[in-house]
């Protein structure tokens, strides 16, 4: 828990040095983890591996395959803290649907039973997106996964993509 407030007090401190406010434009290049995963600190088929510290060994199975994931909802992370080696929390999709539909599409079929990707290149675990939507509304306040603000009208895009402009976090 202390590293989920510690990823919290780094994006309260990266958001008061550009204020999100509802109606704002972002784009954001992270790891996108489920709420569950992100809260227990650990995956559910990787429970000696924190998720915040290494998002990238976060499979497709434990994304999208358990119900209890799925309905955690998703969020984009932010950026790592060297200070703390955590990944900061980010942003959280108000859409699980749509979030759900493309990892199938991108996640390697076999381990992931939701799966549609049958290209053995395809990526098994470490979903890195970018992502670019509107703030719908601010967190709760909280240091966890609701104290983060909402995105809708968002896409989400390979990590490859990066973005590309100033109103980038």
């Amino acid at each position: 828990m202390n590293s989920l407030k510690n990823a919290a007090a780094f994006l309260f401190a990266l958001h008061t040095t550009h204020a999100v406010e509802v109606g704002d434009e972002v784009c954001i290049t992270g790891y996108v983890l489920d709420g569950l995963c992100i809260t227990q600190g650990f995956f559910l088929d990787a429970q000696d591996t924190n998720s915040l510290e290494f998002p990238e060994e976060h499979t497709f199975h434990c994304l999208i395959d358990p119900p209890q994931c799925v309905e955690s909802g998703y969020q984009v992370l932010g950026p790592k803290n060297e200070t703390t080696g955590m990944h900061c929390l980010g942003f959280r999709f108000d859409n699980t649907t749509t979030v759900v539909e493309l990892a199938k599409t991108v996640g390697q079929k076999g381990l992931c039973t939701s799966c549609t990707n049958e290209d053995a290149n395809a990526p098994e675990r470490g979903w890195l997106a970018t992502v670019k939507g509107t703030v719908s509304a601010l967190g709760d306040g909280s240091d966890g996964v609701t104290g983060t603000p909402i995105l809708s009208d968002f896409e989400i895009m390979d990590g490859s993509v990066g973005c590309v402009t100033e109103d980038t976090v």
